[in-house]
């Protein structure tokens, strides 16, 4: 089965004292599957990361939007996403994607 990609972010979750989740996220098979806010609006997202993030440094990470053809308007390099469970459990901004997609923000 292909892995879809639709793109590449730069993650960072915040610290448990800044809010954030309470322990960092393992690497499961199946991917970390967060929703993202970008423009008001919310996105089902799936992240398959190599390792386990820790809370606090930054990741560059590969992402798939669940429902890319209604996410596709809100993504351009350099837009800002807030990563949510519930509520704010990190920030990415997106720095590249893939072909068909919005390539500069501006």
């Amino acid at each position: 089965m292909k892995r879809i990609v639709h793109g590449r972010l730069s993650l960072r979750f915040l610290t448990t004292e800044e809010g954030g989740r309470r322990g960092a996220v393992d690497a499961p098979a199946y991917g970390y599957r967060p929703t993202a806010e970008i423009d008001g609006k919310f996105f089902d997202i799936r992240i398959v990361p190599a390792i386990r993030m820790e809370l606090g440094p930054t990741y560059e990470v590969e992402v798939a939007f669940l429902d890319i053809v209604n996410a596709r308007p809100h993504l351009a390099v350099g837009r800002e996403l807030t990563i949510l469970e519930g509520g704010k459990v990190g920030t990415a901004t997106i720095l590249e994607l893939a072909d068909g997609d919005h390539q500069t923000d501006g």
